[in-house]
């Protein structure tokens, strides 16, 4: 093979190498500001459905102390985040005509709370591995888990939402049945279940 022929194809392996990676690595950041993006989204979608779910629940004023409720938003690495999801939910006012506040804690706080009695959980972003945390706790403590996280009422959060041409509530039955949760009939006709079919 000629000198110059085999010098301009490792040159032009090389350059291929290289535009390979560098795909790789657009692609890669590409998709994870999608996911973020995604996450927003469903976040701020989730802050607009929460208050529909807390009122949906039948025994929500009797979860409430002197007329007033307390809920809970956990978060993981991001508290700043965890904050402004916060002030989204305040903006409602009140819930069932009941006034509340709202508590930011990491869910490695979950352990420490003692005598807090609170109404709900809203998840501020994806826990992984700690998911079954907050799900245990919320089972423990008779309240709704809500997480605008997809997958997460799948992986056994009470409650969250469903996009498909529309956007649906969306509750885990066995969840809800094992948290001692009953919601109103109207509401559990328009969500989704999981799993269909119960």
């Amino acid at each position: 093979m000629d000198k110059h022929l085999r010098v301009n194809t490792n040159n032009l392996l090389k350059l291929l190498v290289a535009l390979l990676v560098c795909t790789q690595v657009v692609f890669g950041v590409t998709r994870t500001a999608y996911a973020q993006e995604t996450d927003e989204r469903r976040i701020s979608v989730g802050i607009k459905l929460f208050p529909a779910v807390l009122a949906a629940d039948k025994q929500i004023a009797r979860k409430a102390e002197r007329g007033f409720l307390r809920i809970l938003v956990v978060y993981d690495n991001d508290k700043s985040n965890a904050d402004r999801i916060a002030d989204g939910i305040y903006e409602v006012k009140s819930i069932k005509g009941m006034p509340f506040s709202i508590d930011v804690r990491h869910h490695d706080e979950l352990s420490k709370i003692n005598n807090a009695s609170y109404a709900a959980i809203f998840v501020a972003q994806n826990l992984y591995a700690h998911t079954n945390k907050v799900v245990a706790y919320g089972v423990e403590h008779r309240i709704i888990t809500f997480s605008p996280i997809k997958g997460d009422v799948e992986a056994g959060m009470a409650s969250g939402f469903f996009v498909s041409d529309q956007i649906r509530p969306y509750v885990n039955i066995n969840t809800l049945a094992d948290s001692k949760i009953e919601l109103k009939s109207f509401f559990i006709k328009v969500a989704k279940q999981y799993p269909e079919g119960q």
